[in-house]
């Protein structure tokens, strides 16, 4: 075990040697770098930094706790004789606050970590979507709150077409509502909602909303609340 750590710390200290070295490289050579390349270097410098604390006071902290001999009965601690009792159980606390500190830190670093990457995640989707409509207007559908699903479809042509739907939201629909219908991220067409019983409804297709296309509804799809283009 204390082969391990020793390796993981000789590792982490390797990591972060050369870390420091990219990153003073790109002081000396990349004068305009970006800001987010130099803030993701700083970060794993910190991270680094603390990995390497903890591992030193935990390395501490096993071999004070393995030069310190368990009590030889309840009144009496056994320790060597340069080291008073009482200095062994200081270092201890302090070593043991000092890994704490450590690992929150650690912890600390990780969300902030994950934090800045889903924020990134983000602002790169939203400048896609500036330079590319069709890619908002598929995310605005696919996030779409699910109102109801056909459950079947029917052409009559004495009665006409309509679909049988699960209204899944009865709060949002009511008579003369009318809903998106949603296969995957795009939308085909619009259906009105008629008649209204509990959680299942009548919804007719809207022809013109089809775009021309035929009137092209199956089991399954799913009818949203037109979203804000």
């Amino acid at each position: 075990m204390d082969t391990i750590k020793i390796l993981l710390s000789a590792t982490v200290a390797l990591l972060l040697a050369a870390v420091v070295l990219s990153w003073q490289r790109m002081q000396e050579g990349v004068a305009n770098a970006p800001p987010d390349d130099l803030a993701r270097v700083d970060a794993q410098i910190q991270q680094l930094k603390v990995e390497q604390q903890r591992l030193d006071a935990e390395r501490q902290l096993r071999t004070l706790r393995a030069a310190t001999p368990p009590a030889t009965n309840a009144n009496t601690n056994t320790v060597p004789p340069d080291q008073p009792a009482a200095t062994a159980t200081d270092r201890t606390t302090e070593l043991e606050q000092r890994l704490r500190e450590a690992e929150e830190k650690a912890a600390k670093l990780e969300r902030d970590k994950n934090v800045a990457r889903d924020e990134a995640g983000l602002i790169a989707q939203r400048d896609l979507e500036k330079r590319d409509k069709e890619l908002r207007r598929a995310r605005l559908i696919k996030q779409a709150l699910l109102i109801a699903t056909v459950t079947e479809y029917v052409e009559n042509p004495d009665v006409g077409s309509f679909a049988v739907i699960r209204v899944d939201r009865p709060e949002s629909v009511e008579p003369g509502t009318i809903l998106d219908v949603r296969r995957n991220t795009g939308v085909l067409g619009k259906l009105k909602v008629g008649e209204l019983n509990g959680t299942e409804a009548i919804a007719n297709p809207i022809p013109e909303s089809f775009m021309g296309n035929p009137i092209d509804i199956r089991p399954g799809d799913e009818l949203i609340l037109p979203p804000p283009f």
